[in-house]
């Protein structure tokens, strides 16, 4: 199941980035007139990769399996878009208030990006595991 929801959140996050996600970063950083201060890291991509281990695995435990357990696919949907949420306030809302001229809008965007990323991620494996262990 683990590798199911890595799979799926990288699966998510990618299409967004690839599609809108990466025009929105520059709109709102050319917008704001500051550089984009995370994906220069030349560490960058581990530090995604541990990310992501991290949000899956928070999905997995906290959502994942007990939704699993109740056997309920709208406990995965509703508690899989408050972990991501949650998860990403955590650091969308420091970066807005500690970062001069941080696009306070973009952070928003990050916050329900990622919890549409948990929501689908969530729900995704549970359907799947539902159906494994029936």
């Amino acid at each position: 199941m683990f590798l199911i929801a890595i799979v799926a959140y990288i699966f998510v996050d990618v299409c967004y980035n690839l599609t809108i996600g990466m025009s929105i970063d520059l709109y709102f950083y050319e917008q704001a007139g500051i550089i984009d201060i995370y994906t220069m890291s030349s560490n960058a991509i581990i530090l995604f990769l541990i990310f992501f281990l991290i949000i899956a695995l928070g999905n997995l435990v906290l959502v994942i399996k007990p939704a699993i357990s109740k056997k309920s696919l709208s406990d995965a949907l509703i508690k899989g878009f408050l972990l991501g949420i949650v998860a990403y306030a955590t650091f969308a809302l420091p970066s807005a208030w500690s970062i001069q001229k941080y696009p306070q809008t973009l952070a928003l965007i990050y916050i329900l990006g990622v919890g549409i990323f948990s929501l689908f991620t969530s729900v995704v494996t549970t359907f799947i595991g539902l159906k494994i262990y029936k």
